[in-house]
């Protein structure tokens, strides 16, 4: 799995997501359910997803598997 690749396409899909929308509900639904539908393309299934707007921006935690043994985890962490 290229993490730099997944990572960028993760970033893209938040920022497709703001539009000029307010911060709210609906728009943290919608920035999760595009960053799900990335993460099923790439094949994984076993995730978690997490958005918050502390104020100074969008903040996004995507932790993943570990991909080996020796790895406990994996977390991307994108802020738009």
């Amino acid at each position: 799995m290229d993490l730099t690749a997944l990572e960028a396409e993760l970033e893209g899909a938040v920022l497709d997501c703001l539009g000029g929308d307010p911060w709210g509900a609906a728009l943290q639904g919608r920035i999760e359910t595009q960053l799900r539908a990335v993460l099923y393309r790439h094949g994984l299934k076993r995730f978690s997803v997490r958005v918050w707007n502390p104020g100074d921006g969008v903040h996004v935690d995507v932790r993943l598997p570990p991909p080996r043994p020796t790895v406990q985890e994996v977390v991307l962490r994108v802020r738009i």
